[in-house]
């Protein structure tokens, strides 16, 4: 039954689960994780809860949250909405000028930050303390640099640790007792606003995106009933904990019963071996890095065992094919001729029974490749950006189906998602069970021929009711209760959604012919020699391409053929083997060949020296600001077309 509030659903799973672990947290003296139950987390988020009605929060109450991936996150989080209040997070990597307008903008009178080079940003811009009444530190004040020259320039500022402030929530509990908590998450409903999520995305200034309490119980309901996780289920999360992505799990998994421990890059694979979790959630550069990584780990052992690991890859890989063929586990946009279609099944059906025998044997030699993401996960699921195929299919052909998502902040993070347990090829997947999804194309028709592109518009409870402040953006975005998520999508012939790019994305040559360049950009990416490509060409006659190598992998293939690149990532870029490296790969890649048209190949080329950041080229979620990178290399693209 869907739950009316973030606290009824917390209220219900803390009760019905409290003895089970909701929490691992890393013990540094026994080297191993420990765990916390959901009955010690939910006394814990009440005493926080707690603390944040004596400092006088009343229900719709704006709070700053500016921390990472942690156990406190979650604490804090949901011990804000609980108590009614409306969390405003942030990564602690967010710029100066970004948390100091998130927190003027929804005027914010509490705020809690976790790390000193928060602080200092704040520090940096004085005005950010000017509204604050209660700065609440996640970690020890110790750890925190100017905290006795904030306090005597802004006297009236109350700073304390999170420690502190939940010894003070204990304190005011033990005075009015335990009912006021009840009736302030009691009073609670659907309607009531939860989050405001400011994304910068790949261009603008940040945006504020209110989500109400539906948002969140209505999709977690939906989730129920068809995701197959329980109580049983664990997961490492390592994403930005404000991402919808990762506030959507965290939420579900707690509906569920299941366990998490907080991770990060640095220590993902000692985790993967303790944890050993059963399902995953990322973003598709971190699958692609991990792809990278098995192919490269492989490649440094002795050559007989790389052989043998190439062999059985390609044998999963054609037994998942001739399965797909067989049992029509795939997407397509256009009819098929019914005579080849039954000549492919009937070729499969020849060659299923040897490809089965052999794939038992195949996944028995990638059974390491499982271990090392602990050798326990069903299912991972993949959002925030187009997941390669060829990475998506390697996965689920070793043995770790990946089920694509899509959706946005906007959304939820719900849209399309994959079927189970494996999901069809050649597609994300179909709509959101109870959501509504409809195509637009340039003239305003709705679009429902297969292969045909349209923007899609979301309708339903898990849509934003608008942006914070900018009834501009909510004119521009909303119509009677349809978004314009600017992406683009096609109709597959079975009903399901298939990426094509985005809207404002699109690139229009001077010949007037419309390029997509997500799909150009992600071929190009499956080939593993680029970290990052961007195609640019507006108003031009032809496209050209900025690309970041693989700097590592790049000088290993030269070196396979004899030939030593420089030792510096300048100097490489600058190499003209490298340059004419890069001509020719690409060439084969867009290519007729491979789908691409004419005008969609690649006429120059840059290769450039740096790798793009988060923050600068990168949104939290790795993805291109390409507004940005265009700006930044507008001289060299210039060059490009001289």
């Amino acid at each position: 039954m869907e739950k009316l509030s973030v606290y009824h659903l917390v209220r219900d799973s803390c009760h019905q689960y409290q003895d089970r672990p909701f929490h691992w947290i890393w013990d540094e003296k026994q080297r191993t994780f420990v765990g916390i139950t959901y009955g010690d987390w939910f006394l814990s988020m009440g005493k926080l809860s707690a603390y944040l009605f004596s400092k006088g929060l009343k229900r719709g109450d704006k709070v700053g949250l500016v921390c990472d991936n942690r156990t406190e996150w979650s604490l804090c989080s949901f011990g804000i909405v609980c108590a009614g209040g409306v969390d405003v997070p942030r990564g602690t990597d967010a710029s100066p000028e970004d948390i100091t307008y998130i927190l003027g903008h929804t005027e914010a009178k509490i705020a809690f930050l976790e790390k000193n080079s928060v602080l200092q940003k704040l520090r940096s811009k004085p005005e950010s303390f000017s509204a604050l009444e209660v700065l609440v530190l996640i970690e020890e004040e110790s750890t925190f640099d100017g905290l006795a020259e904030i306090r005597g320039k802004f006297p009236k500022l109350e700073i304390l640790t999170l420690d502190k402030a939940l010894s003070l929530g204990e304190a005011f509990l033990t005075k009015k007792g335990d009912e006021i908590l009840r009736q302030a998450g009691e009073a609670l409903t659907h309607k009531d606003s939860a989050t405001i999520i400011y994304t910068s995305g790949t261009t603008g200034v940040p945006k504020g995106v209110v989500l109400r309490h539906r948002s969140f119980t209505w999709s977690v309901h939906q989730l129920h009933q068809f995701v197959p996780v329980t109580y049983q289920d664990r997961t490492v999360v390592f994403l930005p904990p404000w991402h919808i992505a990762e506030r959507i799990l965290e939420t579900a998994l707690v509906s569920w019963g299941a366990s998490m421990a907080c991770s990060s890059v640095s220590t993902l694979q000692r985790d993967f071996g303790i944890v050993r979790p059963t399902v995953l959630v990322s973003v598709p550069r971190v699958w692609e890095a991990l792809h990278r990584r098995i192919w490269d780990t492989a490649k440094k052992g002795p050559a007989w065992k790389f052989t043998v690991f190439r062999l059985a890859v390609r044998i999963a890989e054609f037994y998942n094919s001739v399965y797909d063929t067989l049992t029509g586990n795939y997407c397509a946009s256009e009819d098929e001729p019914s005579d080849e279609k039954a000549k492919d099944k009937f070729v499969s059906l020849l060659f299923f029974g040897p490809s089965y025998l052999a794939n038992l044997l195949a996944q028995k030699i990638l059974e390491p490749v499982r271990n090392s993401l602990g050798g326990k996960l069903r299912f991972a699921f993949c959002g925030a950006g187009a997941m390669p195929p060829k990475i998506q299919f390697f996965f689920r052909s070793i043995g770790i189906p990946i089920i694509e998502t899509y959706g946005m902040t906007e959304t939820t993070g719900m849209g399309a998602m994959g079927r189970f347990p494996i999901p069809k090829t050649g597609a994300i997947g179909p709509v959101f069970p109870g959501a509504h999804i409809k195509l637009v194309d340039e003239q305003g028709k709705i679009v429902t021929e297969p292969g045909a592109r349209g923007i899609v518009w979301h309708k339903g409870p898990h849509v934003t009711p608008g942006y914070f402040k900018d009834e501009e953006k909510n004119r521009a975005s909303l119509v009677d209760g349809w978004f314009d998520s600017g992406d683009l999508f096609v109709w597959t012939k079975t009903g399901e959604l298939r990426f094509a790019g985005r809207a404002k994305d699109t690139i229009v040559l001077s010949s007037g012919e419309n390029v997509e360049p997500e799909p150009i950009e992600s071929k190009i990416g499956e080939t593993g020699f680029s970290q990052f490509a961007v195609v640019a060409g507006q108003d031009r006659k032809f496209l050209t391409l900025l690309i970041v190598p693989d700097f590592e992998k790049l000088r290993e293939r030269f070196l396979l053929e004899g030939k030593k690149l420089p030792s510096s990532d300048s100097e490489l870029a600058a190499d003209p083997q490298v340059l004419q490296f890069y001509k020719d790969l690409i060439k084969r890649t867009i290519s007729e060949k491979n789908g691409f048209k004419n005008f969609e190949r690649i006429s120059n080329l840059a290769v450039l020296d740096k790798p793009f950041t988060k923050g600068e080229e990168l949104t939290e979620t790795m993805k291109v600001k390409r507004k940005v990178v265009l700006e930044k290399y507008s001289d060299l693209i210039r060059r490009l077309y001289e």
